[in-house]
């Protein structure tokens, strides 16, 4: 009888791991993605494209609200191409910036997020600056994380800039 009640709990608990979710709340977004900033120096383009919601998912999402095509168009018509052709963009642009900062993410400092939410439907829009500290100045960069029933994740980043 102990037995059972071994593999039972023993069930259960694999139960609760496999169903563990890649949902981050709003308050965790901005040390989220400034953990994923932090490895920018040695993570690979297409490695960072990972750290994004998929096209297919954000489809997804827009599909899921009624007359999603409509309300935004520019998602239901995008091609896998025009898609990482932004995510590229982004990660450019976050590489160029960073140069020209003399930013090393590795020896950054996590300071605030400041986010704000918009709602459509299941679908929740978060958006936000993180501030940073490099060398004892202050940064920021802006950040998109969007969010719905199934899906969590990065939808943009970029404009980086010092902070008076």
């Amino acid at each position: 009888m102990k037995k059972i009640y071994f593999l039972i709990l023993i069930s259960f608990a694999s139960f609760f791991v496999a169903c563990e979710s890649n949902y981050i709340s709003h308050q965790n977004v901005g040390k989220h993605v400034f953990e994923t900033l932090q490895t920018l120096d040695t993570l690979p383009k297409e490695a960072f494209y990972t750290k994004f919601v998929s096209l297919k998912e954000l489809k997804n999402m827009v599909q899921n609200i009624k007359e999603g095509d409509k309300l935004i168009p520019k998602i239901a018509e995008m091609t896998n191409e025009a898609y990482q052709a932004d995510l590229s963009d982004i990660y450019d642009n976050i590489i160029v910036d960073s140069a020209n900062n003399y930013i090393r993410w590795e020896n950054t400092e996590f300071v605030d997020y400041k986010y704000q939410t918009s709602r459509n439907r299941s679908m929740t829009l978060n958006y936000g600056t993180l501030f940073f500290k490099h060398n004892e100045e202050d940064f920021s960069v802006g950040v998109y994380w969007i969010t719905d029933l199934n899906t969590s994740g990065l939808l943009g980043l970029g404009g980086l800039q010092r902070v008076e």
